[in-house]
């Protein structure tokens, strides 16, 4: 209520306030949390309704597991959750060195949602996905960068302060 209302609340401009909303690391949220936050929007904004209504107030799940998009179809549909298998396809195919890059049928084999038939929506699971995030695809970079620089290294994941300031180096003169 306070995000959706914050405008308002803080500076009474109604113009200031949050459509939507997003649970950042799900696995780490009680499921009860996301219930209360999907019955609200259902029972506040009504996006159980229609698409239009739906549209205008998001939840928004960073949900990575891919029974996820089970879960949240079970309890109505009423959040937006994430499309890994679409995530992952992107990545492999649009951000890999050629030699390592995933061919471009595979977005017709691998995903959550058959996007090459248009007569699914009523059964498509309401979902997004993204290339890169602030916190997606950095780490997976750093590390392989790590493990190029230090070969011997046991957990490219998780490099000493000196082997990620050198990883990060690389990756601010590349991104440069």
């Amino acid at each position: 209520y306070f995000l959706t209302h914050f405008g308002e609340i803080v500076k009474n401009d109604p113009s200031a306030n949050f459509d939507s909303v997003r649970v950042d690391a799900v696995d780490n949220v009680d499921a009860d949390l996301l219930n209360i936050t999907a019955a609200y929007f259902r029972d506040v904004y009504g996006v159980d309704k229609n698409d239009l209504t739906a549209n205008q107030h998001l939840s928004i799940l960073e949900d990575w597991g891919h029974n996820d998009p089970l879960y949240v179809k079970d309890h109505g549909s009423d959040q937006l959750t994430m499309d890994d298998y679409m995530h992952r396809q992107l990545i492999w195919s649009l951000t890999k060195n050629p030699d390592n890059r995933s061919a471009m049928r595979r977005f017709m084999k691998y995903y959550l949602v058959d996007r090459a038939k248009d007569n699914t929506s009523d059964q498509a699971i309401p979902n997004y996905s993204f290339v890169r995030a602030h916190d997606s695809e950095v780490q997976t970079v750093i590390g392989d960068i790590v493990a190029k620089l230090y070969p011997d290294v046991k957990n490219s994941l998780a490099p000493s302060m000196e082997q990620l300031a050198a990883a990060f180096k690389v990756y601010d003169a590349d991104m440069n």
